[in-house]
């Protein structure tokens, strides 16, 4: 499972509760090719062009509970779904949880 957030062209900072979310996440251009430079994943982006039928960065990895983005153009942002270990045998999950996932 997956959740997916829309970001608009400008500067973002992704504050991500890896106790719900994560390791996994990725960008994709959704409208048009986008200049994009990331801090907070395993493989940055450091002002490289992503865009359909070229460079997507669909594979790559949380190393922080903050990530920056800045991106020239519209991007779908993903990150994977998790399920935390609990004792109360509560069926809780990130999609139930507002909070997990806050975006400046």
């Amino acid at each position: 499972s997956s959740l997916v957030q829309i970001l608009g062209a400008g500067q973002h900072r992704i504050n991500v509760d890896r106790q719900y979310l994560g390791p996994h996440c990725g960008l994709i251009p959704v409208v048009k090719p986008a200049r994009v430079e990331t801090m907070g994943l395993k493989w940055n982006l450091k002002g490289e062009t992503l865009k359909m039928g070229g460079l997507v960065s669909t594979s790559n990895v949380l190393t922080a509970d903050s990530v920056s983005i800045k991106t020239t153009a519209p991007l779908i942002w993903t990150t994977s779904l998790t399920v935390p270990p609990d004792d109360s045998g509560s069926s809780e999950t990130a999609a139930g949880r507002a909070e997990a996932l806050t975006v400046d």
